[in-house]
């Protein structure tokens, strides 16, 4: 590789961002001048408190709330223009109601205009790999809350966007079925050569994922540790036993402030910022 190549470019750019929730007069806005960017093809993770900003930066990105001030760039769009730019999974599935499994898996195949039968294809295949193709026909009232969350994934996943934004996607999962998803993640991720931000609680979940983990803190939210993850992919459970993958972990929660005790410590609850 020639070592001066340039850069690959930012496919997510947060510039001298500022939002305010609460009016020009809050004291304390979530971010004020946070600049943060991910290179086109990187896998990013966001760890941190509650009210940090972590959800409002995905937000921001995905254009469902604007800034107050700075500027916010998604594979080259920015304004109005961010809507629909990246796929998005929210901590809340935000699933249809009223379609059946398959077509909310399917959902954004059919907008981009896949034929309707190819788009319920692709959706099951996607299904019979995590066992939800037994559930294809039903209702989302139908699932618990960890097979909900499995199908807003896959929804999310199958919008086939160059860049993906999710918001704890493994969170209401079981121990097994989070680690199965996080290894099909990484994998399909890098065959698709897309740009990930993941914002999480779990502190391994981010160094096993991540080429880079953002430690943010504070209100407003500020990076107090960029940490770059330089552990050889694909990466496998056992690399989490391994003396480097401590030494990251190690970091991680000194820039948090807490002991590295806990396998997983959650930071904040479902609804935090």
């Amino acid at each position: 590789m020639d070592a001066t190549a340039a850069p690959a470019p930012a496919a997510l750019a947060l510039d001298r961002v500022t939002k305010r929730f609460g009016g020009p007069g809050d004291p304390r806005p979530v971010l004020d001048g946070l600049s943060l960017t991910v290179s086109a093809g990187a896998f990013c993770a966001i760890v941190g408190p509650s009210g940090a900003g972590k959800t409002t930066i995905l937000d921001l990105l995905a254009g469902l709330t604007r800034p107050d001030g700075g500027e916010v760039r998604v594979l080259g769009r920015n304004g109005a223009g961010l809507l629909g730019a990246a796929g998005y999974m929210p901590q809340r599935d935000a699933l249809l109601p009223w379609r059946r499994v398959v077509d909310n898996v399917a959902l954004p195949l059919r907008v981009a205009g896949v034929p309707a039968a190819k788009a319920r294809e692709r959706a099951l295949t996607l299904l019979r790999r995590f066992d939800l193709d037994a559930y294809a026909l039903a209702r989302p009232a139908a699932l618990s809350g960890g097979m909900r969350q499995r199908v807003a994934f896959l929804r999310t996943v199958l919008s086939g966007r160059g860049a993906l934004l999710l918001d704890e996607p493994f969170g209401a999962l079981d121990a097994l079925t989070r680690a199965d998803l996080q290894d099909w993640l990484q994998d399909a991720a890098a065959q698709a050569g897309q740009t990930v931000l993941l914002v999480t609680h779990d502190v391994d979940e981010a160094l096993y994922l991540a080429d880079r983990v953002v430690v943010l803190a504070g209100r407003p939210g500020r990076v107090v540790l960029d940490l770059p993850v330089p552990l050889a992919r694909p990466r496998r459970r056992e690399i989490t036993l391994s003396p480097p993958f401590t030494a990251l972990k190690g970091r991680v929660y000194a820039a948090l402030g807490v002991g590295a005790g806990p396998h997983r410590l959650r930071l904040e609850g479902p609804a935090g910022a």
